[in-house]
């Protein structure tokens, strides 16, 4: 639970299995990155990432739907609903990295790197939130 301004409190609409179900698919696109870089094959490496991609997309779009709005001494003044214009940059970045891995468009290391910050950025959102569940 965070506090506003006013000294109310704010929720966010997510509970601790939302957070805790969007960590673990997060931890799980981790893991399989782990495993893809290591892997010897170029299919087998390719379809880890696109596993893992689409562990990260899942547990990214549970959690982007509201944006905190601060007051000019940092505290949370309101929530409102997340502004399209960022999710769906990211939105459609992961649906281009999905689609060139699915289609060999990009070198392995490539990919991984791109699936890797797209999945940190995802690890970051669910920090952000899971304070909001306390």
């Amino acid at each position: 639970m965070l506090r506003m301004a006013d000294g109310s409190a704010l929720s966010l609409g997510f509970d601790v299995e939302q957070v805790g179900w969007a960590f673990r698919n997060a931890k799980e696109a981790e893991a399989l990155l782990n495993v893809a870089r290591g892997a010897r094959s170029e299919r087998v490496s390719q379809e880890l990432v696109e596993r893992a991609l689409a562990k990260s997309f899942s547990a990214f779009l549970r959690l982007m739907s509201c944006t905190l709005v601060m007051d000019s001494s940092g505290r949370v003044a309101r929530a409102q609903a997340a502004s399209r214009s960022p999710v769906m940059k990211l939105v459609n970045l992961y649906k281009t990295c999905m689609s060139a891995v699915r289609e060999g468009k990009l070198q392995r290391q490539g990919t991984l790197m791109a699936c890797e910050l797209l999945n940190l950025a995802c690890l970051s959102i669910i920090d952000s939130v899971a304070a909001s569940c306390q």
